[in-house]
């Protein structure tokens, strides 16, 4: 069961959808994530340590951030819903009931069976046909779909596509990664985020896999304008590219950082010095990087980078992404490598 009903609402703890009387009510995600786990656990008290370890899945959480989170879910209801216990935890006190699936009539079940063989049936005819005209394996032949509906901002067919070839393929980090963004296309903010911490939290995950990761967490959290956190995740993703051959992906990074540091220097003028210093930081692992390298792309190389990294880019609705974290994290930070090289 993951269908509950507290006060007024009704709680999807799989999908985090928050509805009252069928109609969604928005939450950010983190509230989101926090409320399934209150909710799921509410028999016991929960440590604030355990919710950071659950949630943010990390003990280097301020304690505000957990306050402000929880302040968002007691707004929801004038009832008591979450209990502090002193020097304990929380507990979620509100009267919770879980909703048990509605049981369809035996005729409908069985019109339903029918519907679904005869589609099936043609679907597979006409999977037949095309099967003689292709060679790759079903979960290529996906994947191929997804990349395409994708590309044509068609974002729930690509959804479709790509939860296919994931099933198929369950250890592809480039169908993950293309799932996450179809969903954040979609404001599927919590759902992109957790195929995105998936790719973020294998060890053993490449540089520049663990890059698009950490930019598309950047553009998450932008979403919700944290753009501190923003920031963190992108200087995270850039340099995981400091030991990579990537230049132009390494000149979008930057160019994304910067958007990010314009906006956080006219947000808040009084951390600009701190700000400065980690953007100074970041430069001057990039430029050591470059000499190191000594990498001269061809013409044909920077033509087609020119093309791609302005998409990327200039993209309004993919600039950066999020992580929860406190304001000042950011400029106390070295952002040193936060990935392990194999």
């Amino acid at each position: 069961m993951s269908q509950y009903k507290f006060a007024q609402f009704q709680f999807n703890s799989q999908t985090y959808r928050l509805t009252v009387n069928q109609i969604k009510h928005d939450i950010r995600p983190k509230t989101a994530l926090l409320l399934a786990y209150l909710i799921e656990n509410r028999h016991k008290i929960i440590s604030k340590k355990e919710l950071f370890l659950s949630v943010w899945h990390t003990e280097h959480v301020q304690d505000h951030t957990l306050f402000q989170v929880i302040s968002e879910i007691r707004k929801l209801s004038k009832i008591e819903l979450i209990r502090t216990q002193p020097n304990l935890g929380y507990q979620w006190v509100a009267v919770t009931n879980q909703l048990k699936p509605k049981v369809k009539k035996t005729y409908l079940a069985i019109a339903a069976s029918l519907t679904f063989l005869i589609t099936s049936s043609m679907f597979l005819m006409q999977e037949n046909q095309m099967s003689k005209n292709e060679s790759t394996l079903p979960a290529l032949s996906a994947y191929s779909k997804g990349v395409i509906a994708l590309e044509k901002k068609q974002y729930l067919e690509a959804e479709k596509w790509l939860k296919f070839s994931l099933n198929e393929n369950p250890s592809s980090v480039e169908t993950k990664f293309l799932l996450a963004e179809s969903l954040f296309q979609q404001q599927n903010l919590t759902a992109s985020e957790l195929y995105a911490r998936e790719i973020l939290n294998n060890k053993n995950q490449s540089s520049y896999n663990y890059s698009m990761a950490s930019d598309l967490m950047s553009r998450i959290y932008a979403q919700q304008g944290l753009v501190f956190d923003a920031l963190q995740y992108a200087i995270n993703g850039a340099n995981a590219l400091n030991t990579s051959h990537s230049i132009c992906t390494i000149a979008a990074t930057d160019e994304r950082i910067q958007v990010l540091l314009n906006q956080i220097d006219n947000i808040q003028t009084s951390t600009l010095l701190q700000n400065k210093l980690t953007k100074n930081n970041y430069k001057s692992q990039q430029r050591d990087n470059k000499l190191a390298n000594q990498v001269k792309p061809d013409k044909n190389y920077l033509e087609l980078c020119e093309q791609v990294k302005k998409t990327a880019t200039h993209n309004k609705q993919a600039l950066c992404i999020e992580l929860q974290k406190p304001p000042f994290l950011v400029a106390m930070n070295t952002y040193t490598h936060l990935y392990r090289t194999s």
